[in-house]
């Protein structure tokens, strides 16, 4: 079988949660960087034909182009061996879905780009900003299971939602919204010592000695 090969850069979060996938199931592939951000350059022309909407990651796998996050990680699951990262029973399918849905429509927007992004660059927050982003975290703690987010074993969901938190914690803000959900910083601390957290860090993280 050829070998993966996944289309994203080091500092992109959903580039990084299909990069958890591979390293979770022990499968081997290749990273082409692509800085959709980079101002001096524009993604190729070819990469149109893997991703219309010109955003990371997309995976090529022989014939079967893919991007979409979510996507990817249901196929990499699917399509290889290793440890299971989708659960068996029904109630916990949806609750994983939840999960990954709660991370992508509320807080990748508001803690990333709503806080991480303007404090990084010096800017004041919005209005209602930090409210906003408590109560994201508010609700995964919520939803939180532990000691993964549904319980046992680690899921698509612990891989989806940890590099969003990882990034929160590197804004001026983050550690004081984190430190009010104690048992979500546990699980985040907890994750964090896993070899493929460990094996994808985040330049900003080695920078800021995180």
């Amino acid at each position: 079988m050829t070998t993966p090969v996944l289309y994203g850069a080091d500092y992109s979060v959903y580039t990084r949660i299909a990069r958890l996938a591979f390293a979770e199931k022990g499968v081997a592939y290749d990273f082409e960087t692509l800085d959709i951000f980079a101002k001096e350059t524009a993604p190729p022309a070819w990469y149109g034909t893997l991703h219309p909407f010109a955003k990371i990651p997309a995976l090529r796998h022989g014939e079967l182009q893919l991007y979409e996050t979510q996507a990817i990680l249901r196929y990499i699951d699917a399509a290889f061996a290793g440890p299971a990262l989708t659960p068996d029973a029904p109630p916990d399918i949806g609750r994983m879905a939840q999960v990954m849905s709660v991370a992508d429509s509320y807080a990748y927007p508001r803690l990333v780009w709503g806080i991480l992004v303007p404090e990084r660059k010096g800017r004041s927050l919005a209005p209602g900003t930090l409210e906003a982003g408590a109560l994201c975290l508010t609700a995964l703690d919520t939803l939180l299971a532990e000691p993964f987010f549904l319980g046992e074993a680690l899921t698509l969901a612990d891989l989806h939602v940890a590099p969003m938190l990882i990034y929160l914690a590197l804004a001026p803000s983050g550690p004081a919204l984190l430190s009010r959900q104690k048992r979500l910083q546990s699980w985040l601390a907890r994750l964090q010592e896993r070899e493929s957290l460990r094996t994808t860090r985040y330049p900003a993280e080695d920078v800021d000695g995180a």
